[in-house]
């Protein structure tokens, strides 16, 4: 081979080869702004940041304790490819890695048009270490608007509206906490049209939500969507003195299509917990494993229902619901329904739909299910009953004005759920807790938990909520 050979196919090789992604760093305690190779070269504020391409990461430091980076104007970070974003994280060794955070000063919002397939991580060996502070109540700290690809992970909302994901897809949310004061902590409004299960995700948040108690007005956790998967997310209803927004308060409204809301908690929540508000036809749903309970007497003096579940007053035409399964959830302490799933005018149900395992306890009238769903209320798999919570329940009491630590795992003297349920293996394996629920043809336990069900090591919230009870 001779020299000339070599030199052209050597140079042939080096063009296809894909370029090797870069790092990049952040650091507002520099003197005054490098080429941000280094931390020592590293980019003093967010409006530095230039020239990074797909595959990259960008690293900003917090310090060994915290550091703040103040905005003066919204940042629309630049995105990467499929496969290959560009990620946005806080620095990992230890003269790094304290917390990052973002003042907005007056900014209505922090990000804003992102370009497809951004990564902010705040994650610091599973904790969260990125903070938004100062920002607007009544507008979204992130608006990711018709955006592929982008993802949020391990970040602190302080007090206002989180996140609008309007026509977005392929997006995460992940072990953020969110305190909405105004409209909603997470928004999907007009999606794009389903595509499947488990393609956009909200998971492992901690959603604090806003409500003038007793009215049932008060900020939603989560709004509209379609293909997203909601599960392990803890939404608490809060108590001011005056909510300032116009919404009554849902855990998650939608009407959506390839749904999947499992696995969460949640607490006192003004209106329904999940309520699906159907303006047209609309399927594939599966809610099971959610734990949803009003503990407080404030909250629990209005008309609070559960999983509702309907056509809209204002829908024109029939309203078709199909393939829905409303499964294994314990729902306690409602004023009215534990599951409202009804017949009625222009309202069909076909016999795909199932209703199986559910547990509504101390409810005002427990079930409303239309006779076409399977199991329903002609099963004896969905439970209603006001008595023994002492003996069904690690840790049982009616609201009360004092915060209490309430435990819906099952005790031994639970003989009305224990092994009495159907078994829906074909649909899901698992409990609340992440644990096994029996193969083959052996009955599951009613309700959210199988008893003997413990707490996995699975991820969790990144902080301990505070603010729940004013």
């Amino acid at each position: 081979m001779n020299s000339r050979f070599t030199v052209t196919l050597f140079g042939a090789l080096a063009l296809a080869l894909p370029s090797q992604a870069a790092v990049w760093y952040v650091d507002s305690s520099v003197a005054s702004s490098g080429n941000g190779t280094s931390w020592s070269t590293a980019w003093k504020a967010v409006s530095n940041i230039k020239g990074v391409a797909a595959g990259d990461t960008v690293y900003f430091s917090g310090g060994t304790s915290s550091q703040v980076y103040p905005l003066t104007s919204v940042w629309s970070p630049a995105g990467g490819a499929s496969g290959s974003p560009i990620s946005y994280k806080v620095g990992q060794d230890s003269a790094h890695n304290g917390t990052v955070i973002f003042d907005l000063g007056s900014l209505g919002g922090w990000i804003s048009g992102p370009s497809n397939w951004v990564t902010v991580d705040g994650g610091v060996n599973g904790v969260a270490h990125m903070t938004f502070q100062n920002g607007s109540q009544t507008q979204e700290w992130v608006v990711a608007t018709k955006s592929q690809g982008f993802v949020l992970r391990y970040v602190n909302f302080e007090a206002g509206d989180g996140v609008n994901l309007n026509g977005a897809s392929y997006f995460e949310i992940g072990y953020c906490n969110i305190h909405s004061t105004y409209d909603h902590a997470i928004s999907m409004p007009s999606p794009p049209a389903p595509i499947g299960y488990d393609v956009n995700l909200i998971h492992d948040n901690t959603l604090i939500l806003d409500q003038t108690a007793g009215t049932g007005t008060g900020s939603d956790g989560l709004q509209w969507g379609n293909s997203v998967s909601v599960y392990r997310n803890t939404i608490y209803g809060n108590a001011v003195s005056n909510y300032p927004g116009g919404q009554h308060q849902d855990g998650f409204q939608t009407d959506g299509q390839y749904i999947k809301i499992y696995n969460n908690t949640f607490h006192d929540i003004g209106n329904y917990f999940v309520f699906y508000d159907c303006f047209g036809s609309t399927g594939n749903v599966q809610i099971y494993n959610n734990v949803a309970y009003m503990s407080d007497t404030r909250f629990a003096g209005g008309a609070q229902q559960g999983i509702a579940i309907g056509r809209d007053g204002g829908a024109t035409g029939t309203v078709t619901f199909t393939n829905f399964l409303v499964a294994n959830n314990t729902i306690a302490n409602y004023p009215l329904q534990a599951i409202s799933m009804p017949s009625g005018t222009n309202t069909v149900w076909d016999s795909s739909s199932k209703v199986y395992n559910n547990i509504a306890f101390n409810t005002g009238s427990g079930f409303n299910i239309a006779s076409a769903i399977t199991g329903g209320l002609s099963s004896v798999t969905n439970i209603v009953t006001s008595v023994g919570g002492s003996l069904l329940f690690v840790a049982y009491q009616p609201p009360t004005s004092t915060p209490y630590a309430y435990n819906f795992q099952l005790l031994p003297t639970a003989t009305i759920l224990i092994g009495l349920g159907a078994n829906l293996s074909s649909n899901f394996t698992y409990d609340h807790n992440g644990n096994a629920r029996p193969g083959g043809s052996t009955p599951w336990d009613i309700g959210a938990y199988e008893y003997g069900s413990t707490s996995t090591s699975g991820p969790t919230a990144p902080v301990t909520v505070s603010v729940l009870i004013n």
